[in-house]
């Protein structure tokens, strides 16, 4: 049902007839292994949702469609809203997000010879950031009892 409303609001052909140009999601698309996001791609979205957010805030406010690059900039880092990766948070003067609302991953990545002369290099999550329910405080979370591994290999700095 969510795949077919997604698919009838998407174009079907362009100003030259062509229908091979847009793409038609299957009816697993949401639940497929390409659903997986990086945590990258979350951060892209919010950015984009942000943006959007921030352009319908000035054309409420002010009644036309108008407005400058420093204004839309003003009117994103000073919104709060609900995103892909939880509780968009920026701070007006550094437009940096504020720590407390963003999420952070700590990876192993590891090079390693294969004993011809290769490297071939792993990248593991080995925890990630999960705020309380008031996002008042953030916490350390283990992924898959994962160890942070430091520069000598060991697991204590």
């Amino acid at each position: 049902e969510n795949i077919d409303y997604h698919n009838c609001k998407q174009p079907t052909t362009n100003s030259v007839g062509d229908t091979s140009v847009y793409y038609k999601a299957s009816h697993d698309f949401f639940t497929g292994e390409q659903m997986a996001p990086t945590a990258g791609a979350v951060f892209t979205y919010d950015s984009t949702i942000g943006l959007g957010m921030a352009a319908c805030q000035l054309y409420e406010e002010r009644g036309d469609a108008y407005f400058g690059g420093v204004d839309l900039f003003n009117a994103f880092v000073s919104q709060s809203f609900e995103g892909a990766s939880g509780l968009v948070q920026l701070n007006p003067e550094t437009a940096s997000r504020d720590p407390k609302s963003a999420f952070f991953v700590l990876y192993n990545a590891r090079g390693e010879s294969d004993g011809k002369g290769n490297q071939i290099f792993s990248v593991k999550t080995v925890a990630h950031t999960a705020p309380d329910l008031d996002y008042s405080h953030v916490v350390w979370v283990s992924y898959n009892n994962e160890a942070y591994l430091y520069s000598d290999g060991t697991t204590s700095p």
